[in-house]
């Protein structure tokens, strides 16, 4: 069923959108060249903007005002005599104000002065018509000051009407700076010198109250100094040796708590407190203790003795029995004496213990109990007693670390204002001995001289300037014309943005009466000139390097001339005895069946839809051209759906028995941004030709056009130029500015819109052909 024609002009238009997208960028290098060649083309333009800029050049050359200049040189350094400065002294330092000085030679006072330094003769060669008022700013405006990278260099340079005046100038300025400079450092090294004195005086007096400060609080510090020079505090001594002894009464009393809970566990139990009483007691209480059981002191002194005894007996019987045997009287007797003292000691123990033991419950317990009461109490008042003392000292002692950390802080803080009371010092001493110490010193390296030779105009910067406004103006001329202008300009551009050559250009043909193969020029003329064209497309196409024997010729847009191109060389083909067919795959505007009289006659169309075998389908499709050799087969009706025809299996049978009868195949197909057919059946060919008009087609347009082909893998191999005329001789290809920049997108579905055969119209269809057996 057919579409109706608005929705297929839709479709159409959203297909023609997607192969815009696709189009890749233009290549830098191509545009470059193809500007290159514009360039070339338009060189008149770029000539006559040249020789405008030249004249103007030589014009403001002649007539500009001179202009001399003069320069000088100034070294700017830093002296340094003050401590305080030497970190700030580093080069970088002074290179961080040249910029300031910079300033401070163009500033007012310094140029106002040089203006009234100035003679009045030199003064009223650049500022005679200016008002006074202006004077500076005039002054200022042909000043230039510069610094020289990484150096401590000022160049001041002063641009005059006369060479005398500007070097006079250059000399009055650099007076006037000097001038400036040291007044403003001699009058701040006063001003800073009255500053550092008052502030001098006010640190002595600060440090006077400091220092009373610190004295009374060492007076009250409880400090002794010994001769070695250290500093004893008096209650650190006490609060040390206090804390010792509550130590040791803390353990005391530990201890009578301890001996307490022994006796009263004792008691309790009715355990012996004998050897208790024996280790706890001290020996005064073991001694009232035994004289209260009997036991004087001269009994123990007597005891003591009898134990001394008794072990030096038994050193003198070790000693002894070394020497002498065991029955040896001496021996014997240190026996006997020992056995007897022994045995006192024996006796004298049990005898003690005997006592003891009948008197502890009855004096002993009592007592040993009341002693060990009497000994925690005794320990708990001594604790008691070293505590009161104890938090005595240590509240002095905080006091006493609180004037310590006061006397600290004022240490540290006369140490700083003594410290900083001597740098001021030393900075007074400093500005008092001479202005000079710690100044930006400038000194004049290269005075100004008289050069005659004017710097402004200079006529090598006129000339390069008036040189490069005229190329920049005459290629910005052609630049703007060759992008309004979007037409390809040469073969070698075309090549070069197409990526293919171009086989062949076709002049623009005479118009020929009559139809079918009569009216095609390269069978009525043969010999003539403009049918060279064709046969020089048909050598290249014979002898390429890839196969060319089914092509496809597509146009960039209806009226490009294709069926032209391409009926010619099918006559070439056949003339050059190969055997040609060929088909007129435009179903829907089909030119070349125009051309030889067959709109009527079945075709392409009737084959492709036809269910019979190939050879009985072609049996009243395929005709005879009148040209030996050329046999055509026509579009036939139009279907409703040409790009599925041309892409089904049956067109590539078709193809491939054509291949097994003819040399050559060429198939005529609607222009490639039209429709999808050219790129439907380039699938099935070796290749396709491209037929542009350079005075009609759009760059972007034919761009597309390659484009689409290559999308599809489809093989450019050439590209036809049609429709040259050879008038103009710039290499322009002939053609003028104005053309269409449409064309209809409901291709092929009017009545009566047959393509146009390079400007000619066919007035009547011819005879039809015979039919091939």
């Amino acid at each position: 069923m057919t579409q109706d024609v608005p929705s297929l002009v839709l479709q159409q238009e959203a297909s023609r959108a997607a192969d815009l997208a696709a189009v890749p960028a233009i290549n830098p290098l191509a545009s470059l060249l193809r500007f290159a060649h514009a360039v070339r083309m338009r060189k008149a333009i770029l000539l006559g903007t040249l020789l405008i800029a030249a004249v103007f050049g030589a014009l403001y050359y002649l007539t500009a005002t001179r202009y001399y200049a003069s320069n000088a040189r100034l070294l700017v350094l830093q002296t340094n005599a003050s401590v305080l400065q030497e970190q700030q002294s580093t080069p970088r330092a002074v290179l961080d104000q040249l910029p300031t000085l910079q300033e401070v030679v163009v500033s007012d006072r310094v140029l106002e002065d040089a203006i009234e330094r100035l003679s009045p003769e030199y003064r009223m060669v650049d500022l005679q018509d200016v008002p006074r008022s202006k004077w500076v700013k005039e002054v200022r405006s042909n000043t230039y000051v510069s610094t020289i990278k990484q150096t401590s260099l000022i160049d001041v340079r002063y641009r005059s009407r006369d060479p005398k005046a500007a070097a006079a100038m250059v000399e009055a300025i650099l007076a006037a700076y000097l001038d400036f400079m040291e007044r403003t450092h001699k009058k701040g090294a006063h001003d800073n010198l009255e500053v550092l004195t008052r502030k001098q005086r006010q640190l002595e007096e600060e440090i006077r109250s400091k220092e009373s400060q610190l004295a009374a609080l060492r007076s009250a510090s409880e400090e002794i100094v010994t001769a070695d020079g250290r500093q004893i505090s008096l209650i650190a001594e006490q609060i040390a040796r206090l804390n010792q002894a509550l130590l040791e009464a803390k353990k005391e009393t530990i201890n009578a708590r301890v001996f307490l809970n022994a006796v009263e566990n004792a008691l309790a139990t009715g355990q012996d407190v004998f050897q208790l009483m024996q280790g706890e007691l001290e020996p005064v209480g073991r001694q009232m203790l035994e004289s209260e059981l009997g036991f004087s002191q001269q009994d123990a002194l007597v005891l003591s003795r009898v134990e001394q005894q008794l072990r030096s007996d038994y050193a003198e019987l070790q000693r002894r029995l070394a020497f002498l045997g065991p029955n040896h009287p001496r021996i014997l007797s240190l026996r006997d004496r020992i056995r007897a003292n022994e045995q006192y000691v024996t006796q004298y123990r049990a005898g003690m213990a005997q006592q003891l033991r009948a008197a502890t419950e009855t004096h002993i317990k009592p007592r040993l109990r009341q002693m060990a009461i009497r000994r925690l109490m005794v320990a708990l008042e001594e604790e008691r007693s070293l505590v009161e003392q104890f938090e005595q000292l240590k509240k002095q002692a905080i006091e006493l670390n609180n004037r310590h950390l006061q006397m600290e802080i004022l240490s540290l803080e006369l140490n700083r204002l003594r410290s900083l009371n001597d740098l001021f010092l030393e900075r007074i001493k400093e500005l008092d001995l001479g202005s000079d110490s710690g100044a930006l010193k400038t000194e004049v390296v290269s005075h100004p001289k008289v050069v005659p030779q004017p710097v402004s105009p200079r006529l090598v910067l006129v000339a390069l300037v008036a040189l490069t406004l005229g190329t920049t103006t005459g290629l910005g001329m052609i630049y703007v014309l060759d992008s309004i202008d979007d037409r390809f300009r040469s073969p070698e551009e075309l090549q070069l943005q197409l990526g293919a050559p171009v086989l062949a250009i076709v002049r623009k043909l005479q118009q020929l009466e009559g139809t079918g193969v009569a009216s095609v020029l390269t069978f009525a003329k043969p010999n003539g000139v403009e049918t060279e064209a064709f046969r020089t497309l048909r050598l290249k196409l014979m002898f390429s390097e890839t196969p060319a024997q089914r092509l496809v010729v597509s146009s960039t847009e209806p009226g490009d001339g294709k069926t032209t191109v391409l009926s010619n060389l099918a006559v070439a083909f056949a003339q050059a005895g190969k055997r040609t067919l060929l088909i007129d795959a435009d179903l829907r505007r089909p030119g070349m069946t125009t051309l030889f009289g067959l709109r009527a006659a079945p075709g392409l169309s009737t084959v492709l839809r036809s269910e019979e075998p190939l050879q009985v389908a072609l049996q009243g499709c395929l005709f005879q051209s009148g040209c030996a050799g050329l046999d055509f087969i026509p579009s036939g009706p139009r279907p409703s759906n040409p790009a599925e025809l041309l892409g089904s299996p049956r067109f590539v049978d078709l193809l491939a028995w054509a291949e097994t009868t003819y040399d050559q195949i060429l198939v005529d197909a609607p222009p490639a941004l039209a429709v999808a057919d050219p790129t439907a059946v380039g699938r099935f060919v070796d290749g396709a030709l491209l037929v542009i008009r350079p005075d009609k087609n759009r760059r972007k347009m034919v761009i597309r056009a390659a484009e689409a082909f290559r999308a599809v893998d489809v093989p450019l191999l050439g590209i036809v130029v049609n429709n040259v005329s050879a008038e103009d001789g710039d290499g322009y290809y002939g053609y003028g500015y104005g053309y269409g920049y449409g064309y209809g997108y409901g291709y092929g579905y009017a009545e009566s819109d047959d393509e146009e055969h390079d400007g000619k119209r066919r007035s009547g269809r011819g005879k039809r052909a015979k039919k091939a057996a």
